[in-house]
C-alpha cells in the first residue's frame, strides 16, 4: 500500500478520494460511483474486448448486478465469476478456477479483470 496521503477529487457533484496503490493503480472511494465503473474505465484509456468481474459471493449479492447492470447499459455484458467469501478463497485452487472459467468463456489477452470487495 501507498504511503501517499489520498487526494480528492470532484466527480459528478461528490467528492471522490483517489488512493494510489503498487504499480500505479488508484483505488475510488465515493459514493455512488459503482453505476460509474464503466465510464470510469473507458475514461481511463481502457479498451478490452470483454470485462470479467470477481467478488465473493457476499458482495456479490449486494452489489454485483448493480456493476452488471452498468456493464450493460455501456454496451458490455461482463463475464462473472463468484468465490466462497473469507480468506480461504485467496488461494491457488481458486486462482486455477478464474483462469479455467476465463478460458472456457474465450476471454483473450485484451480481458479486463476486476476484483471487487468491500472492505
Amino acid at each position: 500500500m501507498s504511503t501517499e496521503s489520498p487526494t480528492k477529487r470532484r466527480r459528478n457533484g461528490g467528492e471522490v478520494r483517489v488512493v494510489q496503490v503498487i504499480g500505479g493503480s488508484e483505488v475510488h472511494i465515493g459514493h455512488g460511483l459503482l453505476r460509474k465503473v464503466p465510464e470510469m474505465a473507458l475514461a481511463a484509456g481502457i479498451k478490452a474486448s470483454r470485462f470479467v468481474i470477481v467478488s465473493d459471493e457476499t458482495v456479490f449479492g449486494l452489489y454485483g448486478q448493480t456493476l452488471v447492470d452498468a456493464f450493460v447499459a455501456a454496451g458490455h455484458t461482463p463475464l462473472t465469476f463468484q468465490v466462497k467469501p473469507g480468506e480461504n478463497s485467496k488461494c491457488r485452487m481458486y486462482k486455477q478456477q478464474i483462469e479455467d472459467h476465463m478460458l472456457e468463456h474465450r476471454c483473450q489477452r485484451d480481458t479486463c479483470m476486476a476484483e471487487w470487495s468491500a472492505t
